[in-house]
């Protein structure tokens, strides 16, 4: 019986983290962006995430320049989880972290 609840106590943890928006990958950072041969992330790999997920509110998104010159201010933002604003859904593990690269070495 004791087995059975400590195998029950489990699922709901692991079912509360895949909830929250994060992978049990994402949380031990197994996660890597896809990057091309020179290392990079290109904008064509971000733009699919930027269109569903930012220009719903934001037109200027879809405008890699625009993004650019923000590039430091936009990955803040998603950092601290306050994007994608409430009532979007929340970025994939993936998708989080491939458009945070891209933006980071947009900022240099």
């Amino acid at each position: 019986m004791r087995n059975i609840l400590k195998l029950a106590a489990w699922g709901a943890a692991l079912g509360l983290l895949a909830s929250c928006g994060d992978s049990v990958e994402a949380l031990t950072g197994s996660v890597t962006p896809p990057l091309d041969p020179a290392g990079r992330v290109e904008f064509s790999q971000v733009q699919p995430i930027l269109r569903e997920k930012c220009a719903i509110c934001h037109n200027e998104y879809s405008d890699s320049a625009k993004i650019v010159k923000k590039a430091k201010q936009i990955a803040a933002t998603i950092e601290g989880y306050y994007m994608p604003a409430p009532g979007v859904a929340q970025l994939a593990p993936e998708d989080r972290i491939t458009l945070l690269a891209w933006l980071h070495q947009e900022e240099n």
